[in-house]
């Protein structure tokens, strides 16, 4: 029969049950706020938080999921795994869940592709642990361990798709950095500070003959030397202690190898190791031994030149020159190499044979000049020849250039060329002196027919006109009342024999000019005279400016009006339009008295300007031409000088000079 509980034992029981129900609420409070505080951490996490089922199908999911595969949580719960799986990846997943099952533990994350919502593909580095459980129920031990059963898996997801593409990039740029430091012709490999490689490329195994395995991790001095410490003057040892590029030239088994020893420089600054460089120079150098012979052999033959010789580079400056040149601008030969012309000849002159130079070049063709030079003062003059030199892929790449002096031939040509003008003037001057006397000789024979001719005629016509006149005289004292026609007829024929006497006489003082009667004459009188015997047109304006103080002059005042008369006359006549005659008179110098005629008429060309003077010479559609012949001829012997000056359609002046008494 079961006992009965006593009221203190009820009373206990409340009490105790009173105590476990505020405990457990304690823990219920607890475990709420725990729950709350877990599920925000969850629902902020950058990562997507899940619980899989023993069959591999969700059963909570937080975190990220919507940010980073498109999907609300409720689309997931309930679905299995796979449904997010990328299908190339599917196999691995199963795989690592099925470790979870089996409670293998051989990683415990692993890289999967998810399907986002929108098709597309996410990489993610998934994290998980296999949940083992005890059978239900509350025990005060564990049970043994066979009694556990698989119950699911837990895990975090994150999403790497920026690692992945970034490891991507790195892999590419780590093969593209292989690649390059592969395509370097020199044999080049990477040391720390105890001069072990770390790195070499394909050059470097085929200069030394082995792989990169044998290679990595020895020293330079055991692979290249076959030492076991650096040789002497090791460029890496010196690298060390300068912190800059140091370089050797080393001879093995009839080879040069260059070797280069550079700083590497990690990104604090500091030294961390040297990039080791081997050139092989061997056929480099047998070229610059080789071409050191051909110089050897080219300057033996340029210093024997007499001619000035030199070779300048793309730049003008000086690469070779002979001892020729060097004697020429008083220097050594080997002084002038790596400069440019301005240290013998000047900036000025150094400039411009560069730009020779330059044209040499650019026309790729020989190119031959005559220039001059000034060393210490001393002018010189060289005929050059240069020519562009061109390298084996047919660039030029520089000049050669042979100068000759050439002073004394030049001096010569120069002379000779200042004989030959001379002599063109002497055959100019003789030329003209003979054409002077050719014109003079043949004025000299007109003038002689036309003194025969005049003297014969003279007297020949004048008996004639004088009968003309007598009976035109006659007439009109015969006609009382003579009509006007007849009248008119009578003046004209009256004043034609006036026009053929004046004709005559010009013909008869011309060729047998009268020496003039010499009186005391003041010019101005004379000049006023001859104005008031030719009337002016009433177009033509008329300005007198005679000096009041001339001294007078020795002289006919007859002849000297005749000269001044034919001066007005053809200044009237080259007026037609009307204008202006200015007369004006001076003493211009003691020696002379000049009476000058300037009209403002038609004017003359260059052509008859020169001929103004020539008896017979005439622009006029009435006269002879002995007009200004006879004024020049009785103004010279006056001794005196007449001169024309002209401009056409502007106007002349005639200046005549006399001496003063």
């Amino acid at each position: 029969m079961a006992h009965k509980p006593t009221y203190e034992e009820l009373e206990q029981r409340i009490e105790e049950l009173e105590k476990e129900s505020v405990e457990r609420k304690r823990v219920e409070e607890a475990l709420e706020a725990s729950t709350r505080r877990y599920r925000a951490i969850v629902e902020d996490s950058p990562d997507m938080i899940y619980v899989l089922d023993s069959e591999g199908h969700f059963s909570f999911v937080g975190g990220a999921v919507k940010s980073l595969l498109g999907f609300t949580l409720e689309k997931l719960i309930g679905k299995h795994f796979t449904s997010i799986i990328w299908p190339e990846d599917i196999k691995k997943a199963e795989r690592h869940f099925g470790e979870r099952r089996t409670g293998e533990r051989s990683t415990r994350g692993f890289e999967v592709r998810l399907i986002t919502r929108g098709g597309g593909k996410k990489d993610v580095d998934i994290k998980c642990l296999s949940v083992e459980l005890y059978s239900f129920g509350v025990y005060d031990k564990p049970v043994s361990a066979k009694d556990k059963r698989f119950l699911g898996t837990y895990g975090v997801a994150r999403d790497i798709t920026d690692r992945k593409r970034a490891e991507k990039a790195l892999r590419t740029a780590a093969q593209q950095w292989r690649t390059t430091f592969d395509a370097i012709s020199e044999a080049t490999c990477l040391l720390d500070m105890e001069g072990k490689i770390l790195r070499c490329n394909k050059a470097m195994t085929n200069l030394l003959g082995k792989s990169f395995e044998e290679i990595i991790g020895g020293t330079c001095w055991e692979l290249v030397h076959g030492t076991s410490e650096p040789v002497e003057g090791c460029p890496v040892g010196r690298m060390c202690k300068t912190g800059r590029r140091e370089t050797l030239v080393l001879e093995i088994d009839d080879q040069y190898l260059k070797v280069t020893a550079d700083p590497l420089i990690d990104e604090t600054g500091n030294l961390k190791g040297a990039v080791h460089i081997i050139t092989n120079i061997t056929e480099r150098k047998k070229a610059e031994e080789a071409l050191e012979q051909k110089v050897v052999e080219l300057n033996s033959f340029i210093n024997n030149i007499p001619d000035m010789a030199w070779i300048k580079d793309i730049n003008s400056n000086f690469i070779a020159a002979n001892k020729a040149f060097g004697n020429a601008v008083g220097m050594e030969p080997e002084y002038l190499i790596n400069h440019n012309c301005e240290i013998c000849f000047g900036k000025e002159a150094a400039e411009k044979f560069r730009q020779d130079d330059k044209r040499v070049m650019e026309s790729r063709k020989q190119t031959v000049i005559e220039e001059s030079i000034t060393v210490e003062g001393k002018k010189a003059y060289l005929e050059t020849i240069k020519s562009p030199i061109f390298d084996e892929s047919g660039e030029v790449v520089g000049t050669v250039g042979v100068a000759r002096d050439i002073t004394e031939r030049k001096k010569a040509e120069e002379a000779l060329k200042a004989d030959a003008e001379r002599l063109e003037e002497m055959v100019e001057e003789r030329t003209q002196d003979l054409r002077d006397a050719q014109e003079q000789l043949v004025r000299h024979e007109k003038l002689t027919v036309m003194g025969q001719l005049a003297g014969g005629l003279g007297h020949e016509l004048r008996n004639p006109l004088g009968a003309i006149r007598n009976a035109a005289y006659f007439l009109s004292m015969a006609l009382e009342e003579p009509e006007q026609e007849i009248k008119e007829a009578l003046e004209i024929l009256d004043n034609e024999v006036v026009t053929s006497e004046r004709i005559i006489n010009s013909l008869l003082d011309f060729a047998r000019p009268k020496p003039p009667t010499r009186l005391e004459v003041d010019i101005n009188d004379v000049v006023q005279a001859a104005l008031s015997r030719v009337p002016a047109p009433e177009n033509v304006e008329v300005v007198s400016q005679l000096h009041e103080m001339l001294p007078t002059i020795s002289g006919d005042a007859d002849q000297l009006a005749q000269v001044f008369g034919n001066l007005i006359l053809n200044a009237f006549q080259a007026m037609p339009e009307g204008g202006r005659l200015v007369v004006k008179s001076e003493a211009a110098s003691p020696e002379w008295v000049t009476i000058s005629f300037t009209d403002t008429g038609i004017g003359m060309d260059k052509e008859t300007l020169e001929k103004v003077f020539e008896p017979l010479f005439t622009t006029k559609s009435k006269g002879i031409g002995l007009g200004l012949a006879l004024t020049k001829l009785l103004v010279e012997g006056h001794g005196g000088t007449i001169e024309a000056q002209s401009k056409e359609g502007k106007g002349t002046t005639f200046t005549i000079r006399m001496p003063p008494d």
